[in-house]
């Protein structure tokens, strides 16, 4: 199966559910507690699985850390959680969590750089209405960098 990019795509080639097809759906990234400033459209997700290994890729938003800050984890394909690492994290992740939601990873970041000054930039571009409070949670992440994707169910 080869890697498609895509805004949401997401390949399920899995036992527990899925049909080895393409699905499109839409993704956000959060950092908990979730409200309308911890939350952000992600647009790139790559999810899948092959040779019993699974894969995600993204791009965490810009209005979170910053600067574009690209996010690989791997690991073992399995039926239940799935426990992903790469040079940025960890990330546990479940197919088919919930109704409406296809693909949920509960990430976790040490040592991840956040650049404060870009998040401010990036959001008084972007949501300028609420620049103090993007900036407060991407405070909290640069110190508990602990995130959620969610990538909903087509």
């Amino acid at each position: 199966m080869k890697e498609r990019a895509g805004l949401g795509v997401v390949l399920f080639a899995m036992a527990c559910g899925g049909d080895g097809g393409e699905r499109a759906g839409a993704s956000v990234y959060f950092v908990p507690p979730r409200g309308p400033a911890s939350e952000y459209a992600v647009t790139d997700v790559s999810w899948r699985i092959e040779g019993g290994r699974a894969r995600l890729d993204y791009t965490l938003p810009r209005l979170l850390v910053g600067a574009s800050q690209r996010v690989s984890l791997e690991g073992p394909a399995t039926g239940g959680a799935m426990a992903l690492s790469g040079s940025v994290g960890t990330a546990s992740c479940t197919v088919q969590p919930s109704a409406g939601v296809g693909l949920r990873c509960e990430e976790r970041f040490p040592g991840l750089a956040v650049d404060l000054d870009g998040v401010r930039r990036e959001a008084m571009r972007v949501d300028p209405a609420n620049v103090q409070a993007r900036v407060d949670v991407s405070t909290r992440f640069s110190i508990e960098p602990i995130g959620v994707l969610e990538l909903s169910s087509p």
